[in-house]
């Protein structure tokens, strides 16, 4: 029998799911310079609530412009497949 409100398996992958796509889609690349790593990441703030939103704050290496053109694209693409219209770039009103 599962433990935990309805819903909580989807929601806890939910919550996961924009980080795992960019694992998958921005492998550390070598051969071009471009690193991506999660420096801070953010959801919830009490023990045993499985949070409604996360933040994760990137930091991006690249060697020339039309490289982090390609990352910010893959990171949006990310956000928009797993999170839906909700998501938020930092800057954005």
């Amino acid at each position: 029998m599962p433990h935990g409100p309805a819903g909580w398996p989807q929601r806890c992958r939910r919550i996961a799911a924009p980080i795992e796509c960019l694992a998958r889609s921005l492998p550390p690349c070598p051969e071009t310079g471009i690193t991506v790593n999660v420096t801070v990441l953010r959801a919830g703030d009490r023990n045993n609530i499985i949070p409604d939103q996360a933040e994760a704050i990137l930091n991006v290496r690249y060697r020339k412009a039309a490289d982090f053109d390609e990352v910010l694209a893959k990171v949006e693409a990310c956000a928009r497949s797993t999170t839906g219209a909700g998501h938020r770039r930092l800057g954005d009103a």
